[in-house]
């Protein structure tokens, strides 16, 4: 489920960059792809991470994932706050795509399960 949310949020940030630069915003078209691919970053190391959660079956190594995965989002975030780069709205409408994907998954699942009597 967590690699179709991230193929979908793949698709959706793609709309939102074309969207964007078919309206003339190429710089903010450029920041949205920088957006969904942080996020896009975000969900492979989380779909690496719950694989080898669950060959290994460890707490501990769970939790150093999770804590390294957002410590690492943090430092990128603040070494390019340092180098001069300001949010944009771009980029955050890259960010925001991983939410109408999520939406998206959220509905074909719900489908799925009314249709198999599960729900």
């Amino acid at each position: 489920m967590i690699r179709l949310a991230s193929l979908t949020n793949l698709v959706y940030t793609g709309l939102v960059a074309l969207s964007l630069f078919l309206f003339g915003a190429k710089e903010q078209a450029v920041q949205a792809l920088f957006g969904g691919g942080l996020v896009g970053l975000n969900l492979a190391a989380l779909i690496w991470a719950f694989h080898k959660i669950f060959q290994k079956k460890s707490v501990a190594f769970a939790v150093a994932v999770i804590v390294f995965k957002y410590a690492a989002l943090v430092l990128i975030l603040f070494r390019l706050y340092h180098l001069g780069w300001k949010v944009d709205l771009g980029f955050l409408a890259g960010l925001s795509a991983l939410f109408p994907a999520l939406g998206t998954v959220a509905y074909r699942y719900l489908k799925q399960s009314e249709g198999n009597g599960s729900f």
